[in-house]
């Protein structure tokens, strides 16, 4: 088979082959937003997770500060009797950290998020989250959004696979139109 067909088809199977890779493999954003109870302030932070958190038990997440606090440890809860819980924590009060809906320890808030197991938008339930007054931080959250994102590179892959399969189909047309040009003088 000649080689201007052949490469141009490697390179199609190679993207049609990566694409589909590319999407299941792509984290998730979760963006929290809320308000500090004492200044009333707007909060909000995110991080991204390789996957959707539909477990219990701990999850990491990159540090972030919020109301001067660096949290650190995150833990998620779901219960058939109880909507899906996210509880952040520093250093502190990661060592004694409680179950959603009980007594806090200082630098630990907690919200409800009703269904918050895909992507989506989420309210948190009315009741269903908490600080410890006067500890900081005293983060109300009042909703999650959950988007699935493309990573760079898998785009910029993508991208290189086209303009390479473009640039051989280019050279293909001018092949064909310079060898028919020869053949009508």
């Amino acid at each position: 088979m000649p080689r201007h067909i052949v490469v141009p088809a490697v390179a199609l199977v190679v993207v049609l082959m990566a694409t589909p890779m590319t999407l299941q493999g792509d984290p998730f954003l979760y963006a929290f937003s809320g308000f500090d109870l004492f200044t009333l302030e707007p909060e909000s932070f995110s991080f991204y997770e390789p996957g959707l958190i539909t477990t219990n038990g701990p999850f990491s997440f990159t540090p972030f500060t919020i109301s001067g606090t660096t949290l650190t440890f995150g833990i998620f809860e779901l219960s058939p009797s109880a909507p899906a819980c996210f509880e952040f924590a520093d250093v502190a009060g990661m060592a004694g950290i409680t179950e959603c809906g009980e007594v806090l320890n200082p630098n630990e808030f907690w919200s409800d998020f009703p269904g918050a197991t895909n992507v989506g938008t989420y309210l948190a339930s009315i009741g269903g989250g908490t600080c410890n007054p006067p500890q900081q931080p005293c983060v109300v959250l009042t909703s999650l959004i959950i988007t699935q994102t493309s990573e760079p590179s898998s785009l910029t892959l993508l991208g290189s696979g086209l303009a390479g399969l473009g640039t051989i189909v280019r050279r293909k047309l001018s092949l064909s139109f310079a060898i028919r040009l020869n053949s009508a003088s």
